[in-house]
Formats: structure tokens, C-alpha cells, sequence
């Protein structure tokens, strides 16, 4: 808990704190890193914007806070291994990730709200599940409801 306290030192205590976990290692399930710089650049001044995931995802973070007219957010991605993600999801209000680990994990925590973007897999197997969470769906004809789908 100390470690996280020190990552999150210079957060504006008196904003609320979201996520972007930006990256999977399926290329199908990414969003367009210019629909990322354009979210950053709407929500990084009334919230805490925090990159979260691993060392190599840093180009992309790279690349989405580049193009973003905002530089107010904090990278963490790389700092963490699943036990202090999980205790920076517990000081999180609202993580936006693809389908992908962290969303899941966010999800296991029950603490924050998931907005969990959905490209080539379906939302309706994939969740998030709860009342307080959100699916954003491209609807693509790839997206299968089930494995029965394929065999």
C-alpha cells in the first residue's frame, strides 16, 4: 500500500481518479489510439487520468498521450504487478479498457465503475457483469456470442 501511496504522491486528491488501460495483446480488441487522446483530452482536467499496464505498452501510451492536447495525466504502466493493480483499482472510481485482463480484474474488485470497450469479441461473453458497469460495443459481424458460434 505504501508503494501505491508513493506512484499516486502527486494526484489531485480532491479530483476522482480514472484508469485507461489502453492496451491487449490482441490488435482486434484495441481502440484507436486517437479515440484514447481525444478521451484524455476531455477528461484529464475535472479527473485524475492514470495509464495503467505494462513496460511494453508504454509506445502506445506514448503515442495516445502525444497525441492528446493534454499532458495532465500520470503513467504508471510498468510499475505494478497484479497486487498493487488491484490496490490501485480500490482507489479508483471509473476504468476504461478494452476486453481485456485489467478490465477484468477491475472487475473482480468491485470498487470501480468499467467502461469496457469491445471491438471483435462480444460483450455478452465477456461482461463486465454488474448493474454499475458499462459495454461499449462496435457490434462487428466477427463478434461471437459463444464457442457454439465456431463448432
Amino acid at each position: 500500500i505504501a508503494y501505491i501511496d508513493e506512484l499516486l504522491q502527486n494526484i489531485d486528491k480532491t479530483k476522482k481518479n480514472i484508469v485507461f488501460s489502453p492496451s491487449t495483446i490482441w490488435q482486434s480488441k484495441h481502440w484507436c489510439e486517437e479515440h484514447w487522446s481525444e478521451l484524455l483530452n476531455m477528461l484529464s482536467e475535472k479527473y485524475n487520468v492514470i495509464f495503467t499496464g505494462a513496460k511494453n505498452d508504454m509506445p502506445l501510451i506514448n503515442r495516445i498521450k502525444n497525441n492528446a492536447k493534454s499532458d495532465n495525466s500520470l503513467v504508471i504502466a510498468g510499475k505494478t504487478n497484479i497486487e498493487q493493480l488491484i490496490e490501485v483499482f480500490n482507489r479508483t472510481d471509473i476504468v476504461v479498457a478494452p476486453d481485456t485482463g485489467p478490465a477484468h480484474i477491475a472487475n473482480a474488485v468491485e470498487r470501480p465503475v468499467i467502461i469496457c470497450i469491445f471491438g471483435s469479441t462480444s460483450y455478452k461473453r465477456s461482461g463486465p457483469y454488474g448493474d454499475k458497469h458499462f459495454s461499449l460495443s462496435a457490434m462487428l459481424d466477427c463478434q461471437l456470442l459463444n464457442f457454439s458460434d465456431v463448432f
